[in-house]
């Protein structure tokens, strides 16, 4: 196992303990330096909904997303440009 590897180990290892909302913040922690470093987070099946974050709810983890609009008359193919 590499340097990484076992960081990364250690670290998940640690997560373990922690309270949900906890880890909940730890998620969105690294969701923020993962934005400093100019990485976008999105979502695998829909690439337009922007991942901003997760909430908790009692026993439930919410993902806050939000869809990006098409531009008039660009993506949605109905307004023709003169």
């Amino acid at each position: 196992m590499n340097r990484i590897n076992s960081r990364a180990a250690t670290f998940l290892q640690m997560a373990e303990a922690l309270p949900a909302k906890g880890i909940v913040q730890t998620i969105n922690g690294l969701l923020a330096i993962l934005r400093k470093r100019g990485i976008a987070i999105v979502d695998f099946d829909d690439t337009e909904r922007k991942i901003h974050g997760f909430k908790i709810f009692t026993t439930t983890a919410y993902c806050m997303a939000t869809k990006q609009k098409p531009q008039e008359g660009k993506e949605d193919g109905l307004h023709e440009h003169d």
